[in-house]
């Protein structure tokens, strides 16, 4: 834990605990430690409500902390459409509750271990991944607003105050030897049905894993691989910030890359600042699947336009533009005065007008600025750019030098700064 924060321990933290195993053992470890090191620690429960026992499992917890002398509260998250990917879905809702909630806390210890890195490992080696998935799990994560699409007013900076820390001290600590030790103190925990459900990944990685161990494959030395990648993943990333800093630039929202540099550095670093320059401009937390972003880039080379994850990737002379796609953010909406981001990103201040509200140009925005941008190379570019509006009449646009003047700032500012993450 020292080596994550530092000599200059922060006066607040606090827990993540579901009521399984890994986070119970978290919890009794976690209360010992703050309290030897005078951390006021709280402890806050995410109920997904997706089982009849969650409620229960709560209680649980909730009691469990009490008698540790911790604060408890609990979440509830009623977003699940039944749609889409399941897991991902309640790890991002975790993340945007646990940050409307935290305040002025900015460390969370979560419970993952060591058979979540080496399982994650061989998830990511299944699907093709490269250094960057194959390194696994970050002990020490920072969430970015524009990390969850979902994340809403109350929870990108209505409330919370700093940027939210995701520790994860149990990385390197097996599953079987947190249970031993809650066996050991008397402590009890709760079995999530779901994880012997083999309809996820996980699970059947976790099944496997005892023919693995057969010819010698065992969870630590999964582990230690992703840890060396880790360390590669680090040294390629600052690589690609430096080269990001000589041939990129910003411009209005979009990455400008010279096309020409770009195509002289080697492929790994063309990569990832491709990867950035998209996850940046659509608020994507994740990258595009390596091989059809190294489609996407080989294309891009020869001059041909393109899109992908939600970004336009534009060749025009000398220039390679990655911008937000218009079909992407068509109905995206946000009252003009409200605090929080349009589009994930954009944070609009200026005159109030009573009834406008912030939405892409469009080519409706475009015919009342001017017909003439249509004929123009950058069209497609400025469908998505944010625009003011009252019903359908045009206000604003300060991409197109239209109407009174808006300040625009964009979360994370800097370009940049995801070619850490990505």
């Amino acid at each position: 834990m020292m080596s994550m924060l530092g000599v200059d321990l922060p006066q607040k933290m606090a827990l993540a605990v579901s009521g399984g195993g890994d986070s119970m053992a978290l919890l009794y470890l976690a209360a010992d430690w703050a309290r030897l090191w005078q951390v006021d620690l709280s402890v806050v429960t995410i109920d997904h409500q997706l089982r009849r026992e969650s409620g229960a499992e709560a209680a649980l917890v909730k009691a469990v902390s009490q008698d540790l002398g911790l604060t408890h509260t609990t979440l509830l998250w009623q977003g699940w459409n039944g749609q889409g990917n399941l897991p991902d879905a309640a790890r991002r809702a975790r993340l945007d509750l646990i940050n409307g909630w935290r305040r002025e806390i900015q460390y969370v210890l979560m419970g993952h271990t060591l058979d979540d890195q080496a399982e994650t490992f061989l998830m990511r080696l299944r699907r093709g991944s490269g250094v960057d998935g194959l390194s696994g799990i970050a002990p020490v994560h920072l969430v970015t607003v524009s990390e969850n699409d979902n994340l809403s007013a109350s929870s990108s900076g209505l409330h919370a105050s700093g940027s939210l820390h995701v520790l994860r001290p149990l990385l390197a600590v097996s599953r079987a030897n947190l249970r031993a030790h809650l066996t050991k103190i008397g402590a009890s925990w709760v079995d999530d049905p779901s994880n012997q459900d083999d309809h996820y990944e996980r699970v059947r990685m976790r099944q496997f894993m005892p023919d693995l161990e057969a010819v010698g494959l065992y969870q630590k030395g999964l582990a230690d691989t992703a840890k060396r990648l880790r360390r590669a993943r680090t040294a390629l990333s600052r690589r690609a910030v430096a080269v990001a800093e000589q041939i990129a630039h910003q411009d209005d929202g979009d990455v400008v890359f010279d096309l020409e540099a770009l195509g002289e550095i080697e492929e790994e670093t063309q990569l990832r600042l491709l990867a950035a320059a998209l996850c940046w401009v659509s608020s994507n937390a994740y990258r595009p699947r390596l091989t059809v972003l190294e489609n996407a880039l080989q294309a891009a080379l020869v001059g041909k336009n393109g899109a992908l994850h939600g970004g336009l990737i534009r060749v025009h002379g000398t220039q390679l533009r990655i911008t937000r796609e218009y079909q992407a953010v068509r109905d995206t909406r946000h009252i003009v005065g409200n605090r929080g981001f349009w589009d994930g990103r954009w944070q609009i201040t200026g005159p109030k007008i009573d009834g406008t509200e912030i939405r892409p140009l469009g080519p409706e925005g475009v015919q009342q600025i001017g017909t003439a941008w249509q004929n123009r190379p950058n069209y497609a570019i400025i469908l998505s750019k944010p625009g003011i509006f009252r019903d359908n009449q045009l206000i604003a646009c300060q991409s197109a030098g239209f109407g009174p003047a808006y300040e625009q700032q964009i979360q994370p500012s800097s370009f940049t700064s995801l070619l850490i993450e990505h």
